[in-house]
């Protein structure tokens, strides 16, 4: 038994336009990413905007503007899902405990992306900073008194010069040695990521 298969016009130019469809490539800034974390919690954030806050002294005048951007989350790891970069907005990786990666934009990517991310530590950075405004106080701190007491020995013989000058050493070691730490913790708890779609594609960025 022989079927016959007719088609309309119509049905032609539909049956082409599905085909060429399919066939098209993907317009540049969709892409397909899926991400890999060093450990559970990482999530992709589109900045969605910016806007101005303004702090107020008393009487009503401005004291400082600040620019903050306004973020929303996008997918949680390990994503697998299509983004819609094409507008060229930015994205970053956070998350709860988490520190901020650097920003990148998907405007000139198609197809599958892989994200291999290093998360940084948001309580080590809190942590590093404590201790680089603390040392760095201590350090500004001993290194004043250090330099009135050598002064004071220079023009005195009194036994107030070495004390100020013990004091200010100690102070200025105490600063020191809480300076380095709080330094490297800063320098070693960002957010790492790999972008690209494969190992010689990807690019590094730190933030």
């Amino acid at each position: 038994m022989k079927v016959r298969l007719t088609l309309t016009l119509g049905m032609a130019l539909a049956l082409h336009a599905t085909v060429a469809t399919a066939q098209r490539p993907p317009a540049p800034g969709v892409v397909r990413l899926r991400i890999e974390a060093s450990k559970p919690g990482v999530d992709l954030y589109e900045i969605a905007g910016s806007g101005l806050i303004s702090g107020f002294l008393v009487g009503g005048r401005i004291s400082k503007l600040y620019v903050v951007d306004v973020a929303r989350k996008v997918c949680a790891a390990p994503c697998d899902r299509v983004i819609d970069g094409r507008a060229g907005q930015d994205f970053f990786f956070s998350g709860d405990g988490i520190t901020g990666s650097e920003t990148f934009r998907l405007n000139d990517q198609t197809g599958r992306m892989l994200a291999r991310v290093d998360a940084g530590s948001l309580a080590a950075r809190s942590a590093g900073a404590v201790l680089t405004y603390t040392g760095g106080g201590a350090v500004l701190a001993g290194g004043v008194v250090l330099g009135v007491g050598a002064a004071a020995m220079a023009q005195s013989s009194d036994d107030v010069a070495p004390t100020l000058s013990i004091m200010g050493g100690a102070t200025l070691g105490v600063g020191v040695a809480l300076l380095i730490p709080g330094i490297l913790l800063i320098a070693t708890s960002g957010t790492e990521f790999t972008l690209g779609r494969s190992l010689g594609d990807t690019a590094l960025f730190r933030f």
